[in-house]
Formats: C-alpha cells, structure tokens, sequence
C-alpha cells in the first residue's frame, strides 16, 4: 500500500488528466496527455513510491538527549 500511495502521488498531478483548453468563456477542449508525459509520470511515481519503501526501512531516529541544566 505505501508503494502505491507513494506512485499515485507523484503519477497523478504529473499526468494532469482532463485538464480544460479555455477559449472565449467556454471549456472547447479536454487535453489528455500524451505517450511521453504518461511514461515520465509513471517513471517519477515508480521513483516516489521506491523512496516511500525506503522511509519505511529506515530505523528509528534515536531520541535526543537533553543537555542538564547547570546551576
């Protein structure tokens, strides 16, 4: 689940589906993206959802120790 959230956010905004050609004060066009724009949104969400993998992965950061207060 964390490799297809981590994909879906990075490959949806970078699709831009059914974005709206305005032209005149009427929506005359809905664009939908080509072969190469669907290839580079996959590609970053394949890389977005590998990093999520990764956060997952990492071990816990230690906690800090807190300098004591001297009089």
């Amino acid at each position: 689940m964390t490799f297809l959230e981590g994909f879906l956010l990075a490959a949806l905004p970078a699709l831009g589906l059914q974005q709206a050609v305005e032209g005149g004060g009427f929506v005359d066009v809905k664009a939908l993206p080509g072969l190469v724009p669907i290839f580079g949104a996959c590609a970053l969400g394949v890389l977005n959802g590998i990093r999520s993998l990764r956060n997952l992965r990492a071990p816990a950061p230690l906690p800090r120790v807190q300098a004591e207060a001297k009089p």
